[in-house]
């Protein structure tokens, strides 16, 4: 099932291992001290919304309707919370025509049923709504040099409320249609399968009907509407369009060939089909990157660009991260935004795969090597926290280092762990077993257990959900490679061979090629004179290691963000760390 065998990388748990001794001083920003976030809970199972909008892109202005189909979860439940910013509600009607209550607030609008509801009934109500200009989630602007006059949306994290009242919380998954009316000349595309359009020529308008027919989460939900220039392309019987600016159509059929590749590699690979009616790219001025949509992935209008910036300006791994998300945020989707990994560090390790089966083993290496130093720079300079995290003032908070590169580090740890085989039939059970549904990381961890029998609960608990925040502080730590480390940060003294608290690892020999702490150099510092060796860095490829002093020589990880272990030629030992690496930090 797998085209290529891993091979055991020792410096990549070395170098995460580092965090996990950050000292507190040393860090910008104080995670621990953010609220604690729990998981929503709701009174209704939401199962469909059916979106109408009317644009007026001169106004700047929307307006529109949702009717929501919805069934309680508990008895006696007399009225509905919906999510709305940004959007003013003018109008609530039950499935009978019958006007509703209902009382608006900052961030929601509370709607009261004539009567209350019982567990198991459906009902559907419909709320009417507009909107002028809003700030997030949808936006409508001018026409420049850069973009024609368009709409576009990033409903990711929470921001779909601020277009459409509706519950914007991702443990609930709904089916939606969207029916736009835009003036005429612009194309509209939106999540799932093109029902039909239908042309007002009196009102120099045209209506587009979309429809998602199975159930994604709303921060999943998109709309564009432009003068768009759609470039068709297949795989297979599946659809595959990019939607640009029309200037930009030559740019972009190269740009995006590799796109339906992408989808079948990730489709074998997972051993899962693409799940979606057809999978569309559509540029946008208002996304720095890429961001999910399920079928539809929205990337900034900077993934356009000619052959030469390609050289040193390449989209395909953003491109192949957007494609993964079908999969990995899309068909399973965190629960709740402690479980960020879930969605981005399978992306993340995803497009790892591709790059390694589409450029080599090299590339994938030095790739993955890129996510570690990222991960590592974070840690070393700002915090360090675990994958799974609770503590946020708003979910952007935890969409950070440690979730995209190093959670995908820790995958391809778990892959070497596990072997190539279990690992990748742990993912194809992992989907089958949870599609279109939410999930956080116990549903995963029970699926290693039930696919592999092996309990791996201790290499989550040690990689994803346990703080690192206790080691940083002091808590003594029994693993004795980061003993080692630990004690000669402090400036202890003494080998640590023969130090009862770090158990039988021992310092260097010399002449030997050694590793610490994922940095080297070809040989042990000599008393007769300091060697200029080829070394690997945590954060960068250099071509020597400096030296300082006569007696004692400091060998440097070619970085003067990062440690400096000294030598000291007399007693043969590592003496220190120095003082003023000490108070940055790793």
């Amino acid at each position: 099932m797998v085209g290529f065998p891993i091979r055991r990388a020792p410096w990549l748990a070395a170098a995460l291992s580092l965090s996990c001794f950050s000292l507190v001083s040393a860090q910008e920003v104080d995670v621990w001290s953010r609220p604690v976030q729990l998981e929503r809970s709701r009174s209704f199972d939401f199962i469909h919304y059916r979106v109408a909008l009317t644009f007026d892109l001169d106004a700047k202005a929307f307006w529109g309707e949702n009717e929501i189909t919805l069934t309680p979860l508990v008895d006696g439940v007399d009225h509905c919370v919906l999510d709305a910013e940004e959007i003013v509600i003018t109008g609530a009607v039950d499935e009978a025509g019958q006007e509703l209550l209902y009382e608006q607030g900052d961030t929601s609008v509370v709607i009261t049923f004539p009567r209350a509801l019982s567990y198991g009934d459906t009902t559907t109500l419909t709320v009417a709504f507009r909107s002028d200009n809003p700030q997030e989630g949808l936006f409508i602007d001018e026409a420049s040099d850069d973009h024609p006059q368009m709409v576009s949306t990033d409903s990711w994290p929470d921001e779909a409320h601020h277009w459409i009242p509706l519950y914007d919380y991702p443990n609930d998954k709904v089916t939606h249609e969207l029916i736009v009316t835009a003036p005429a000349g612009n194309k509209v595309l939106s999540n799932g399968r093109l029902v039909g359009v239908v042309e007002d020529e009196r009102a120099g308008t045209a209506t587009w009907h979309w429809s998602q027919e199975q159930p994604h989460a709303t921060y999943l939900f998109m709309v564009a509407i432009a003068p768009f220039t759609v470039i068709a392309d297949s795989l297979g019987a599946l659809p595959v369009n990019y939607w640009v600016y029309a200037e930009d159509a030559e740019d972009a059929r190269w740009i995006f060939a590799k796109t339906p590749r992408m989808i079948e590699f990730y489709a074998d690979l997972f051993d899962y089909p693409y799940p979606w009616a057809k999978y569309d790219q559509v540029t946008t001025p208002h996304v720095g990157g890429g961001a999910e949509a399920t079928s539809a992935t929205i990337l900034g209008d900077g993934v356009i660009h000619d052959r030469r910036a390609e050289q040193d300006f390449s989209w395909e791994r953003v491109i192949a991260h957007e494609v993964a998300h079908q999969w990995w945020g899309d068909l399973i989707t965190l629960r709740e935004w402690s479980h960020t990994w879930l969605n981005e560090s399978f992306g993340t390790y995803s497009d790892y795969l591709w790059t390694r089966h589409e450029s080599g083993e090299d590339e994938g290496a030095w790739a993955l090597l890129g996510k570690t130093n990222a991960y590592l720079r974070e840690a070393h300079t700002r915090y360090v926290r675990p994958i799974v995290f609770n503590r946020y003032e708003r979910p952007h908070d935890n969409f950070d280092s440690h979730t995209y590169p190093k959670g995908a580090c820790i995958l391809h740890q778990l892959r070497f762990v596990l072997g190539d085989e279990s690992f990748f039939r742990v993912l194809a059970a992992f989907l089958d077993e949870y599609a279109f549904e939410p999930v956080d990381t116990y549903d995963f961890m029970k699926t290693v257990k039930e696919v592999t029998g092996q309990n791996m609960d201790w290499f989550f608990e040690q990689w994803g959900t346990r703080s690192s925040r206790s080691a940083a502080a002091g808590t003594p730590v029994t693993d004795r490679f980061a003993c080692t480390w630990r004690r000669y940060r402090a400036g202890i003294t003494g080998s640590p061979s023969t130090d009862r608290r770090c158990r039988s690892e021992s310092s260097p020999p010399r002449g030997r090629r050694y590793r610490r702490c994922g940095w080297s150099t070809s040989r042990t510092p000599s008393s007769s004179r300091a060697r200029r060796s080829p070394c690997w860095c945590a954060s960068t490829r250099a071509t020597g290691c400096s030296r300082s002093g006569s007696t004692t020589r400091a060998w440097r990880n070619c970085s003067t963000r990062h440690a400096v272990t000294t030598w000291s030629a007399g007693s043969g030992r590592y003496d220190s760390w120095s003082a003023r690496e000490v108070t940055r930090g790793l």
